[in-house]
């Protein structure tokens, strides 16, 4: 669990560095994606 959250971390930073909005809302869609179903609370916290 714990290299899930520094990966987490790592994927969660591209949505608070993106250049612009999309870029934004377009790195937070991954992250849906990719940790949605193994973390539904953690990224449910985040929509």
């Amino acid at each position: 669990m714990l290299s899930d959250l520094k990966k987490f971390s790592s994927d969660f930073k591209a949505v608070f560095n993106a250049p612009n909005e999309k870029a934004g809302l377009d790195a937070l869609a991954e992250i849906l994606e990719k940790w949605g179903r193994k973390y539904p609370y953690a990224v449910s916290n985040v929509i």
